[in-house]
């Protein structure tokens, strides 16, 4: 028999609630959606915020993810609504952000 460990926390971004929320429930327990992020221009809003651990203040906020702020995300999984250079572009503008 395993221990159980705390599960890895992850930001996802992708265009579809409903898929977003199906996709959260998949990924435990192994994984924890804290936030689930609907556009291009949200993540570059709210990544800064999640990536250090804090709530982004969303403009936009959805049932989607725990919302548990207290610890910063690990991993951002994007999905196939954002184009190559969108992702790149958010990880070279927000590379030094997280601890």
């Amino acid at each position: 028999m395993s221990s159980f460990t705390q599960p890895m926390l992850v930001v996802a971004c992708g265009r579809i609630p409903a898929m977003g929320k199906l996709i959260s429930q998949h990924l435990l327990p192994e994984y924890e959606v804290i936030h689930f992020i609907l556009s291009y221009e949200a993540a570059e809003a709210g990544l800064p915020h999640l990536l250090t651990g804090r709530d982004p203040q969303s403009r936009s906020p959805n049932e989607i993810g725990t919302h548990d702020y207290s610890r910063p995300p690990r991993v951002v999984i994007f999905g196939c609504g954002y184009e190559p250079q969108q992702v790149e572009e958010l990880k070279k503008k927000f590379a030094g952000v997280a601890k």
